[in-house]
């Protein structure tokens, strides 16, 4: 018999949207006090960036679509 995935996805979709809020917290905080391009502006926004792909993977595995 096959277990329902629903509290394996809730949870896994909690902790995406947790780590998402973290990093653009701490992305607005950088840009906030570092100067335009700086290093650690450019290492947050690429790190949003990545993020937001790993998202994307998540939501839309392979062989689907939105």
């Amino acid at each position: 018999m096959s277990q329902d995935p629903y509290h394996a996805v809730q949870r896994e979709i909690q902790t995406s949207l947790q780590t998402a809020s973290t990093l653009r917290a701490s992305y607005l905080r950088i840009r906030s006090t570092a100067r335009d391009e700086s290093e650690e502006l450019v290492w947050a926004r690429n790190e949003v960036r990545m993020e937001d792909v790993i998202l994307g993977l998540r939501i839309y595995p392979r062989g689907t679509s939105a």
